[in-house]
């Protein structure tokens, strides 16, 4: 993987599936513990369904950290490739 620069090398990395991939797979994974713990909760497996609640949460908010970064990231990258425009 590249990394971010100035020009072409930046938008490689905008472009490169495996960056976007691990995302995607992390919000996936978060939503999989949520549907267990629902299903779980459900069954009245208590013990389980808390567990697997609390997996999806963790997950969530390191998907929604990863977000936040890179979308500071982007804007901050944005800036200095094309300028500031009033």
């Amino acid at each position: 993987m590249l990394i971010p620069g100035a020009g072409a090398e930046w938008h490689q990395f905008l472009r490169d599936d495996s960056f976007w991939r691990k995302e995607i797979d992390m919000l996936r994974w978060s939503a999989v513990f949520l549907v267990i713990a629902i299903i779980a909760a459900a069954l009245g497996y208590g013990g389980i369904a808390a567990d697997a609640a609390e997996i999806a949460k963790v997950l969530f908010f390191i998907f929604l950290g990863i977000f936040v970064v890179t979308l500071i990231l982007g804007l901050i990258a944005g800036q200095k490739l094309f300028g500031q425009r009033r």
